[in-house]
């Protein structure tokens, strides 16, 4: 699932109606095998605009524990694109504040948005705790004959589930259109038991949620129909990511960069990130430039902020009677700074209290 880019307010009440509570309502009847990615800026949006029943349906899928929960980054950036700080900061987010919210909250795989990957991710990734991430395999398809079909591809210490983007589309194509979920079942079933032979394998199947739900008829009872068929199965059988991660020998190979959205030909000309960066559009050229200076700024104010918890700041003494100190004058002025900066609508408080500063200074 997505997270709506903030202050985005109109048409949220009509996605939640028609796409995020069908289908969480949905996967908690069907009891199929699966995984959900929940960012936190969704989470936050359910949360404080009052739509609780979609967080007491996370809660109660994660307690039935056929749905693995996947972890993203908080608010849906592409991660590739952003300095290593700024990753970091968007992935360690989204899962403090999702283990605030519900108990024992801990994810061993990841998904970014959009499925943006760059090998950038793997020692962060590593770092925070995750075993595997999943990627789309349109850019490893580029570089080798077939993607992984009875081993786990591992980079750097991270293993790289890659998603099949030919069957992925197959189901995402058939769902829009409200088409038989039992034909494709069938269909997929027969193209890759052909591909896999007599030995054991396994195919990653990946969607945005965002083409399931009422506004789009059928598309819910297609999901229905292709999971129960494949679960109907007695070769074929529905598991949970994780799972795959466990089940499979894992091989050391190179991932390169790419989204789920990349093609052969952009992949080629080194244009890995279409459309949200590219040496073809002027655009890009100043939004990510006047993106690079707003995470500086935010770094300076935060080398400000730094600067004014001097312990000079808090000392008072007692016996002073010439007024506020000149180390508390000074970390004042710059709190303030910091303040009118990051938070304007606190700035009033802010005002008040050093306002009461002078009262209290002899």
């Amino acid at each position: 699932m997505s997270c709506p880019p903030e202050p985005v307010s109109r048409g949220f009440h009509r996605l939640y109606e028609q796409n995020h509570l069908p289908l969480l309502s949905s996967l908690l009847d069907w009891n199929a095998p699966c995984a959900l990615s929940v960012p936190w800026g969704l989470t936050e949006r359910w949360h404080s605009d009052g739509y609780h029943q979609a967080l007491r349906n996370c809660a109660e899928l994660r307690r039935q524990g056929h749905t693995e929960f996947v972890a993203s980054a908080a608010y849906y950036p592409i991660l590739p694109l952003l300095p290593r700080e700024a990753i970091a900061r968007q992935i360690t987010h989204d899962q403090v504040r999702h283990g605030e919210l519900y108990r024992d909250w801990h994810c061993s795989g990841f998904v970014p948005p959009e499925m943006a990957y760059g090998p950038e991710l793997i020692p962060i990734l590593v770092e925070s705790g995750f075993r595997w991430c999943a990627v789309d395999d349109s850019t490893y398809s580029c570089l080798n004959p077939e993607p992984p079909r009875a081993h786990v591809a591992e980079c750097g210490g991270l293993k790289i589930l890659l998603r099949s983007s030919l069957w992925s589309k197959a189901l995402i194509g058939s769902i829009r259109s409200g088409a038989s979920g039992s034909r494709l079942a069938r269909e997929l079933m027969e193209g890759v038991g052909a591909w896999l032979g007599p030995e054991p394998g396994y195919l990653l199947l990946a969607l945005d949620t965002e083409c399931l739900g009422t506004h789009r008829r059928g598309s819910v009872a297609c999901l229905r129909d292709f999971l129960a068929t494949i679960e109907s199965s007695e070769k074929f059988e529905l598991v949970a990511p994780s799972e795959l991660v466990e089940g499979f020998p894992t091989q050391e190979d190179e991932v390169p960069p790419g989204s789920w959205r990349t093609t052969p030909e952009q992949f080629w000309e080194g244009e890995f990130f279409v459309p949200w960066q590219s040496r073809y559009v002027r655009a890009h050229t100043y939004l990510w430039e006047l993106t690079e200076l707003a995470v500086e700024s935010v770094e300076k104010l935060q080398a400000r902020l730094d600067r004014a918890l001097h312990a000079g700041f808090f000392w008072w003494d007692e016996k002073n009677n010439e007024g506020l100190p000149l180390g508390a004058a000074r970390g004042l002025r710059t709190l303030l700074d910091v303040i009118a900066a990051a938070a304007p609508e606190d700035l009033d408080r802010a005002l008040e209290l050093a306002a009461r500063l002078d009262e209290v200074a002899p």
